[in-house]
């Protein structure tokens, strides 16, 4: 009796001194949090990362893929790389993302694959997104911002431009003036369409129309989706012929849910997320190198020679354009 006695003090003895560490260590972290680095910040277990607000910026044309150019220094925004930023932020312990996006749009497909991968990672794991439009958040960039759940936008900033669009070039007119007539030789009548060498026929152009109205009908649907209950419905109209808004009437319409600082969009990430109102937080950056043509704006990494050296012969070569149907405000 006496032993059994004893042995269960030494283990409550044990466990309040484990607890009393843990405690300590837990203290110690919150008064250090704001000077780790991000290196160090990355080598910590997951158990020992306090909940915090993830910020990932989206800046720039939205594409399939990085294309380098010579001197470019703004770069594209893909699906990998919101992918592996998600991944980070799911490894900082980010219990809320706030989204700054910049952009114009781009690709039909990419803006549609990084919607899908957003309310992916929102599902797994059980993370709160809000996006804020910093400059613009126009077409593509709208779309993305559309798997959050909050949108918020600068009083300035430029929204909306629910559409789709395919810009075909013809410089029929101008080969003729300059004396230069294009031989094709084709399989069938459809091979050539969207060339810049002569003009389309209404068969070609009844085919196209169909392809961008289709793709414009994927955005529509998301946009019925998420915002349907919230649009003004006498503003339904403009907001599905690709009209744009300041933040402020992008509000008044119901395309965003609110207007402020991104600082704002942060506090309202944290009420969202049920973190406190001090939960730090952490800019979830990719991953880059500091030598070599990253400096110039180029991506890094194997293979950037190559990439470089394509860019070139693709500038030089004035290849044909590729029929591309885009989310992309302006002329395309």
């Amino acid at each position: 009796m006496h032993e059994r006695l004893v042995v269960g003090v030494s283990v409550r003895r044990r466990d309040l001194i484990a607890l009393s560490i843990a405690g300590l260590a837990s203290v110690a972290l919150a008064l250090l949090t704001p000077y780790i680095t991000g290196a160090e910040w990355e080598q910590l277990p997951l158990v020992y990362k306090p909940s915090c607000v993830g910020v990932i910026r989206l800046s720039g044309v939205i594409a399939m893929e990085e294309v380098a150019m010579p001197f470019a220094f703004s770069r594209a925004v893909t699906p990998e790389k919101l992918s592996k930023l998600l991944e980070k932020a799911a490894r900082e312990n980010c219990r809320a993302v706030v989204l700054v996006i910049d952009s114009p749009g781009g690709s039909a497909t990419a803006s549609y694959l990084m919607y899908s991968e957003i309310v992916k990672f929102k599902a797994e794991h059980n993370v709160t997104v809000v996006a804020y439009i910093a400059e613009s958040g126009l077409s593509g960039g709208y779309f993305v911002a559309l798997a959050s759940d909050y949108i918020m936008a600068s009083p300035t900033s430029l929204v909306g431009s629910v559409g789709a669009i395919m810009t075909v070039m013809n410089y029929a007119e101008l080969l003729e003036k300059l004396g230069i007539r294009i031989d094709v030789v084709k399989s069938g009548r459809f091979k050539d369409v969207a060339s810049p060498y002569r003009s389309m026929t209404a068969e070609e152009r009844a085919m196209l129309d169909r392809i961008v109205r289709v793709v414009y009908e994927v955005f529509r649907d998301v946009v019925v989706k998420r915002r349907g209950g919230k649009l003004r419905a006498g503003n339904l109209t403009d907001v599905l012929n690709a009209a744009i808004y300041c933040g402020r009437d992008a509000l008044a319409v119901g395309l965003v849910d609110g207007v402020g600082t991104l600082d704002d969009a942060i506090a309202k990430a944290r009420e969202l997320a049920g973190l406190p109102e001090d939960a730090p937080v952490r800019e979830v950056r990719e991953e880059r190198k500091l030598l070599g043509l990253g400096l110039l704006g180029l991506p890094s990494g194997e293979g950037e020679e190559l990439r470089v050296l394509t860019a070139l012969g693709q500038l030089l070569l004035m290849p044909v354009p590729a029929i591309k149907v885009l989310y992309l405000a302006g002329g395309g």
